[in-house]
């Protein structure tokens, strides 16, 4: 046998080998049971599923617990700390998910992100390494741009589940949470909104306190704040939304602004209109109560439109201390970046988005699965 017949013999037997390897893993990838987390400004969200496809999976647990992060960073504007006490309600709400996956029969390590709340905080990049060595979690302070990443492959993610057709090229994903939010593309282009719910509801605070009460002229003047501290509309973003088959897709559950959107109309294509008739019409003017109670009633009442994925027991409506801040982030970005409408989809956080992505692949192979 030649020199040159060998060489190619050898490769082709690496390659066969490496194919076949490549199998094992993806065929125990099928069975292995996987937890992602999802540290949030406002919730911490845990989804355990198995990995079915390169890019879909197979939810058999979804669970979310609220820590507000956000408004207690705000609390201490000097300092820029954490509080201790909502530290420990986070420490608790991630050791229960250990447990809770371990129970499912997840044999690793949960992989995990925390965003920016923990950007912010002075302590928070000391506290995420300190709770990730003692709950044996692989868990990390992420950037704006992989955090819009994940996004991305989220509601990539969530669009396949419902069989929705759109094409990759034509998919905008867009994240919004407590303290700031990410529209992103399949190209790696990203708009990065500096802020969230959270630091709306502080805004709203400071108008409101030089007013009687809420009335429509403080929400438009909030709205005019917030559009004040975004950046200008970018081309690749400009040039995406003149196409008529491009469409945007934002992300949540139950505490999602675009879910309390859609909650309020019945709707999942959300249009500009439609959520400033929320904002204005069926929000505004009603106590704080009176809005629970009213969205209370129209979750049920549309749950089978809105989000057929998701499990909702009679319970009271999530955060509704932030329900007017979240329409209105809503409706101020919809206005200042000229998007015409936004399709709404389910899901627990970026957890379907850690799960795909691929450097969680990369280590979990690198572990042997």
């Amino acid at each position: 046998m030649s020199n040159l017949t060998s060489t190619w013999f050898k490769v082709a037997v690496a390659s066969v080998v490496a194919a076949a390897i490549m199998l094992r893993l993806w065929r125990a990838s099928k069975q292995k049971l996987f937890a992602a987390i999802d540290i949030g400004s406002g919730e911490h969200k845990l989804v355990v599923a198995r990995l079915i496809a390169k890019d879909k999976v197979q939810v058999v647990h979804s669970e979310s617990v609220g820590v507000a992060l956000a408004l207690d960073l705000q609390k201490r504007p000097a300092s820029n700390e954490l509080s201790s006490e909502i530290l420990a309600d986070s420490f608790s709400a991630l050791q229960k998910f250990c447990e809770d996956a371990r129970e499912l029969g997840v044999t690793g390590s949960p992989a995990g992100v925390a965003t920016a709340v923990f950007r912010r905080a002075s302590n928070g990049e000391a506290y995420i390494t300190r709770v990730a060595s003692e709950l044996r979690l692989r868990l990390s302070v992420v950037d704006q741009v992989l955090e819009a990443r994940l996004g991305y492959l989220t509601a990539k993610a969530a669009v396949s589940r419902g069989n929705q057709i759109i094409q990759q090229n034509q998919l905008l994903s867009w994240d919004s949470g407590g303290g700031s939010f990410q529209i992103s593309d399949a190209n790696g282009n990203v708009y990065l909104g500096p802020i969230g719910n959270g630091d709306v509801y502080a805004m709203l605070q400071d108008i409101s306190a030089l007013a009687d009460d809420i009335s429509s002229t403080t929400i438009t003047t909030l709205i005019q704040d917030i559009q004040k501290l975004l950046p200008p509309r970018p081309d690749w973003l400009a040039d995406a939304l003149k196409k008529e088959s491009t469409r945007i897709v934002g992300f949540g559950h139950t505490t999602s602004i675009f879910r309390l959107a859609a909650d309020c109309v019945g709707k999942v294509d959300l249009d500009r209109s439609v959520v400033q008739y929320a904002l204005y019409n069926i929000l505004l003017g009603k106590t704080e109560s009176e809005q629970a109670t009213l969205l209370r009633a129209k979750s049920q009442e549309y749950a089978s439109i809105v989000s057929p994925y998701d499990y909702r027991p009679d319970t009271p409506y999530p955060e509704t201390n932030l329900l007017l801040p979240k329409l209105a982030l809503l409706f101020a970005v919809m206005t200042h970046l000229e998007i015409p409408s936004v399709h709404y989809e389910y899901a627990n956080g970026s957890c379907l988005g850690i799960l795909l992505h691929e450097d969680f692949w990369k280590k979990q192979h690198n572990d042997g699965l």
